[in-house]
């Protein structure tokens, strides 16, 4: 039996806008799906980051000095498709966390999203990029795994989550 993928499109496809009032209200129903509130929170996960772009510059969080914070809207064909919000670190590490609209799961996104997130000019000087995943977040893990990140350590966090990591130099999608 032969099976047909959805169209995956190519990083080049998507483009990034950084959040702004002006697009939370398409966003924010995002928000009332189980998945993503379980991975993230409800909406005001969301209006959360939107604030903290603004003032969260120039904090510290735990023993390291937060130096930038994005949240970058996905489009593809003038629609949002997805965001990735992250956090860049006095020490040359980032951190991010990555919602695909529930409409549109499925069509590896996520991957896409986090090399063109790792690509943009503004994160440039980042070394080493983390995301955590929760333990039964296969797909969240997929997505990582598609794009050069690796587990860390088999051990789980105390929110049950997997740290994955990997060097900035890394460029390639895996299939």
């Amino acid at each position: 039996m032969t099976r047909f993928l959805p169209y995956c499109g190519t990083v080049a496809d998507l483009q990034l806008t950084v959040l702004d009032e002006d697009v939370l209200d398409l966003l924010l129903p995002w928000f009332d799906d189980d998945v993503t509130r379980l991975a993230l929170g409800d909406r005001d996960w969301l209006r959360r980051s939107l604030h903290l772009m603004a003032s969260q510059p120039g904090t510290w969080d735990g023993d390291v000095r937060v130096d930038d914070r994005v949240v970058w809207v996905a489009y593809e064909d003038e629609s949002p498709v997805g965001l990735i919000d992250v956090e860049t670190y006095a020490d040359g590490s980032a951190s991010f966390a990555v919602v695909v609209a529930p409409s549109e799961r499925r069509r590896r996104l996520c991957a896409r999203i986090v090399e063109q997130a790792i690509a943009q000019p503004r994160v440039a000087t980042v070394t080493t990029w983390f995301g955590d995943v929760a333990v039964d977040d296969v797909a969240g893990a997929h997505c990582l795994e598609r794009v050069g990140f690796s587990p860390r350590s088999e051990e789980l966090d105390d929110d049950s989550m997997v740290r994955y990591e990997r060097a900035a130099e890394h460029r390639e999608l895996a299939g």
